[in-house]
């Protein structure tokens, strides 16, 4: 279970009535936060993990599967940067159920507005890229709330320390 913390915009576009009272993830990337980005030729959502700050960005097409389209492109995009197929499958399936939510960290919410920032470079200066191809590089810039580490790579430690710890206690 996770919960889609979207911007008042983004609510509004899907319709969806926020929960009063969310409850705790059960993923390990923690809550989502969402804004949906006007850009040509399409209109973008960019998706950051709560505690990663990892971001992923799908088309806006469709809003109502934003869920499940969240999870797919999340699928690609935690292959492409390493995380192992097991670690990946259980957060999929953790994230099989979901809650939308209003946001509530300034911190995190600050971190989804300077990625839609590159973003926005990023679409006009390399338009024959994919969304994940943006993905990517955006989880390559330096992110001030986690120490100015990269989200790709603090996404990577956190799945590594999660199979240590389940190794070490015998547990997966």
């Amino acid at each position: 279970m996770f919960h889609l913390r979207c911007t008042k915009k983004l609510l509004k576009r899907i319709g969806a009535a926020p929960e009063d009272a969310p409850g705790a993830a059960t993923t390990l990337l923690g809550d989502w936060y969402a804004n949906i980005v006007f850009s040509k030729p399409q209109q973008l959502v960019v998706c950051i993990s709560e505690r990663t700050l990892l971001p992923v960005v799908v088309p806006a097409k469709n809003i109502h599967g934003l869920p499940e389209r969240l999870c797919a492109q999340l699928e690609q995009l935690l292959q492409f940067i390493g995380v192992p197929s097991a670690a990946i499958e259980h957060e999929l399936a953790q994230m099989h159920e979901h809650q939308f939510a209003s946001t509530a960290s300034k911190s995190v919410l600050g971190s989804l507005n300077e990625s839609i920032f590159h973003l926005s470079w990023m679409l006009s200066a390399h338009r024959d890229c994919s969304l994940l191809e943006h993905a990517v590089r955006l989880g390559n810039i330096p992110n001030k709330p986690i120490g100015y580490s990269f989200a790709s790579e603090a996404t990577r430690s956190l799945f590594r320390a999660k199979q240590v710890i389940s190794a070490a206690s015998g547990v997966s």
